[in-house]
């Protein structure tokens, strides 16, 4: 058995994580048990140095070997050659003649407008006699 480290400094061992997330590790396996130090269920939480740095040396070995896994994937620069504007169709010399425009899955032309429009019945406008303010006595 090494050196006992306190929770607070996993940390400075490469495990800066909430201890909500290192009870998660912990339960996952891939951090060792603490270890209990003090009475009941409110002691303090101690892990083994040389279990942490075997884990840590564990962690980081499978990241290697998943990224040796992956595919390697150029990264390019400059312009694209199959990116091209799409093209507007022609317009017709007689408006009779024109294309019908695409409106599937679009608002109706003034929509926007409808909605936006002001109250037919302005809050200025002068109440009957036999409704009240809120708030009025």
């Amino acid at each position: 058995m090494g050196k006992l480290i306190p929770q607070a400094d996993l940390p400075l061992y490469g495990y800066d994580f909430s201890r909500t997330h290192i009870a998660r590790l912990v339960r996952a396996g891939r951090l060792p048990e603490p270890e209990k130090v003090g009475y009941g269920k409110n002691a303090r939480n101690f892990y083994d140095e040389d279990k942490v740095l075997s884990c840590r040396a564990r962690a980081e070995a499978e990241a290697r070997r998943r990224a040796a896994e992956r595919p390697f994937v150029p990264i390019t620069t400059g312009k694209r050659s199959a990116h091209k504007k799409p093209e507007l169709p022609a317009l017709a010399a007689n408006p009779d003649t024109a294309p019908e425009p695409d409106t599937k899955g679009r608002r109706k032309p003034g929509r926007q407008a409808e909605l936006s429009a002001p109250p037919t019945r302005p809050d200025t406008a002068p109440r009957p006699d036999n409704t009240r303010k809120r708030g009025a006595r």
